[in-house]
């Protein structure tokens, strides 16, 4: 909600308003903050919360090493209809993420 406020004083555009008001809601109407379902939930929030997820699996966090692209693949799979749009999801991993991304040594 404060994100949501920040963006639109400032000005930005309906879509970056929707992405950061409604990344949270689930294709099967139990996200938050307003329970919206399926279609009702905008476009761009459904595509970003599918890359924000993907992302969050497969990325080092400090208390976890990151997740494979399969292992990331077959959760997401197993929540398509419930937290994403079944033909984003399919799209999702038939164009964007169709192998793992290589593997940068930091």
């Amino acid at each position: 909600t404060l994100g949501f406020e920040a963006v639109r004083s400032a000005g930005y555009s309906q879509t970056i308003q929707d992405i950061v008001h409604h990344h949270q809601e689930k294709w099967n109407g139990s996200g938050y903050p307003d329970g919206m379902e399926g279609e009702m939930i905008p476009l761009a929030a459904r595509i970003v919360s599918i890359c924000d997820v993907y992302e969050a699996l497969t990325a080092r966090r400090p208390y976890r090493e990151p997740y494979t692209h399969d292992f990331a693949k077959a959760l997401m799979i197993t929540l398509k209809g419930k937290d994403f749009d079944p033909r984003l999801i399919d799209l999702f991993f038939d164009k964007v993420a169709v192998e793992a991304a290589p593997q940068v040594v930091a």
